[in-house]
């Protein structure tokens, strides 16, 4: 294969993020080739915008990873007081302090949203059931947190089977920043394989670059595809322009399940998702020849899940697609242009792809869907307003967040914040204990005063919309 060098006038790292195509030869591999760069003002400066989120990577981090560690801590002591207590009175008490690869070690996500029990503890062999809704968007909620709370969970409270945790390869980054949970429902005779990619982290500014960046490769005959997702699958690389992950077609993988933490990244090998999870779906698959696949995610997890299921299409894994139960996104990016929304819809089930939005979440109106950009959702919308009715749309009302005509909304949108917040303070008196949102998830909501749509995006939301809504073809709805 050879490389071939881009020409631009453009900085450096303006040039990195290019546009490149993907054509697949006939030995089933495929090579980079440049393509033109869009330039304007415009771009340009998101382009800017996207380097310095990732100065500010290591700040930001530093800085979330505090704020959970000091959590953390009040949640293992009792609470503040008595944290508080312990530290100035040793003779009060041991002070609990938790690892970041501890089980009990919670993210911000999970200590704003403290519920783990099922409402069912196997999906139902129907599209669209709340039983199936209700445990995907749980995993999609799960696969934020460490391998070992993530074994505490399936194993201990849903009394599953936990196959792994995996840290997987981005080139472009150079860390192991894919995080993909994989359990089914039972250790034999499985019904269910479920596949859940960790979504966006609060303070992680490559996660946040990464739903915001527009540059895409071109799949012959599939359409443009998101680069930052396409790379986080371990599918390319637009820095060095070289061939996709040698794991299309991947042989079933035979070795043992295992816990792998993010610390132990380093001394292993480095992960390509797409190709190390077919073969591992491929050899669960063989163990239990009547369990169906079901992906799923949050977010950017939500992006990665759209993306994974295409390649399975686009790679003829047929075994894998065949065997597809269902795909769950919430609060999912778009991944795509309209030829690769119109793949997507030629090759999975409209009634198997449940993509749900909750009322103005910021995230699933980027990348652009305008002239410049031309990202483009596949398949209908579920979209759900914040007293949980929903309906089904071809996308969210206004799908650019931060268009002209979107900016004379910020009003009304606040009120909608202002609505939600007073809302969530309530629910629980009305539909039960379950619902009492802790105060972290009520200081999350009110940022929503300030900044619409980020407080939509928070899973809580997510998790309300399949348990209370009226969303799915269940008729009890």
């Amino acid at each position: 294969m050879t490389e071939a060098t881009m020409k631009t006038s453009v900085p450096y790292f303006f040039a990195v993020k290019g546009q490149w195509t993907i054509r697949q030869n006939v030995e089933n591999k495929s090579i980079l080739n440049p393509f033109h760069l869009i330039e304007t003002p415009w771009r340009q400066f998101v382009l800017l915008f996207l380097e310095v989120m990732r100065f500010c990577y290591l700040p930001v981090l530093a800085v979330g990873n505090l704020l959970e560690f000091v959590l953390n801590v009040m949640l293992a002591n009792g609470g503040i007081i008595n944290t508080l207590l312990k530290v100035t009175f040793p003779c009060t008490g041991k002070l609990v302090v938790r690892c970041r690869d501890d089980e009990n070690f919670a993210t911000l996500l999970s200590i704003m949203d403290r519920r783990w029990s099922l409402k069912a503890q196997t999906p139902e062999n129907r599209t669209g059931s709340r039983d199936i809704a209700d445990i995907l968007v749980m995993a999609s909620k799960l696969a934020y947190e460490n391998a070992a709370y993530n074994l505490r969970v399936v194993s201990t409270i849903w009394k599953m089977n936990f196959v792994g945790f995996y840290d997987c390869w981005n080139e472009y980054f150079k860390v192991a920043g894919t995080q993909v949970l994989l359990f089914t429902d039972k250790s034999e005779n499985a019904n269910a394989i479920v596949v859940a990619f960790r979504g966006t982290e609060p303070f992680n500014m490559l996660d946040w670059s990464t739903d915001v960046d527009f540059s895409w490769f071109e799949l012959e005959d599939a359409g443009r595809v998101h680069v930052g997702f396409w790379e986080a699958l371990g599918l390319g690389d637009r820095e060095k322009i070289m061939q996709l992950s040698s794991g299309t077609n991947a042989a079933p993988l035979k070795e043992k399940h295992s816990v792998e933490s993010r610390e132990d990244s380093d001394d292993q090998e480095k992960l390509k998702a797409y190709s190390y999870l077919t073969s591992k779906v491929k050899t669960l698959m063989y163990e239990n020849p009547e369990a169906k696949l079901y992906v799923t995610g949050h977010s950017l997890g939500g992006a990665l899940a759209a993306l994974y299921t295409t390649a399975l299409f686009y790679y003829n894994e047929t075994m894998v697609t065949d065997r597809l139960g269902a795909l769950y996104t919430f609060g999912q990016p778009r991944v795509g242009d309209r030829k690769l929304s119109k793949y997507m819809e030629s090759k999975i089930d409209e009634a198997k792809y449940v993509r749900v939005v909750y009322t103005n979440d910021m995230v699933p109106r980027l990348p652009f869907d305008d002239s410049a950009f031309k990202f483009k959702h596949a398949c209908m919308c579920y979209y759900v307003n914040s007293f949980y009715h929903g309906k089904t749309m071809e996308d969210a009302p206004f799908p650019n967040f931060f268009s002209i005509r979107f900016f004379f909304r910020f009003i009304t949108m606040r009120l909608t914040a202002l609505q939600e917040l007073i809302l969530s303070t309530f629910l629980w008196l009305f539909v039960g204990r379950d619902y009492k949102e802790t105060i972290e998830s009520t200081l999350f909501r009110a940022m929503g005063l300030i900044v619409p749509g980020i407080s939509d995006h928070g899973l809580t939301n997510y998790i309300n919309i399949v348990r209370l809504g009226r969303l799915h073809s269940d008729s009890k709805y």
